[in-house]
């Protein structure tokens, strides 16, 4: 692609003169490489387009200790999480640091002495529970409960539904229901 665009600016009789071709077959090359090592650093500056050896680094530089079931965007949401994490400690950065993770839609409160979360989502709860519980936990005072409410499907709600719709509904959204 570098050699298309640095041959189209030039002048049309350069264009086909093979040492010119050749030059810029060789310094394309260059450039191409150098090219995605910007758009990779580049996206280093993004959690959600971090690639696996940017996760590694964050981790490393973090002191994240990665799980074995943990996907990509997991260990992305828990690097994200760890970024935030570092502020003035209110329910503000706490529901930032839910914010973190995909399709968790959290709610975080302070009721009754208590930090509640409450998981909101039409998915179910995050794929990674435990490291969204382990991080709230990092970041809260040490005094305060942690309490979690998880929303699931209604009786109300279940014999309203078709045996099609029960069918096509995951399991994640009943009680007691695995992915």
């Amino acid at each position: 692609m570098t050699k298309e665009y640095i041959l189209a600016q030039l002048n049309k009789l350069h264009r086909t003169d093979p040492w010119v071709n050749e030059l810029f077959t060789a310094s394309g090359l260059t450039l191409d490489a150098v090219a995605g090592l910007i758009l990779g650093l580049y996206n280093s500056s993004w959690f959600d387009l971090l690639n696996e050896q940017w996760v590694k680094f964050y981790e490393t530089k973090m002191g994240i200790t990665p799980t074995a079931t943990q996907t990509l965007p997991d260990r992305r949401s828990a690097i994200q999480a760890k970024w935030k994490s570092g502020g003035k400690i209110d329910l503000a950065l706490i529901q930032a640091v839910c914010d973190s993770w995909l399709n968790g839609e959290v709610n975080a409160a302070f009721t009754g002495g208590t930090i509640q979360l409450t998981f909101n989502s039409i998915y179910g709860v995050p794929s990674d529970l435990q490291t969204l519980l382990n991080a709230v936990d990092d970041v809260k005072p040490a005094h305060l409960a942690l309490a979690y409410v998880l929303k699931y499907l209604l009786i109300s709600s279940v014999q309203s539904m078709t045996l099609a719709e029960m069918d096509a509904t995951p399991l994640n959204h009943f009680s007691g229901g695995e992915s």
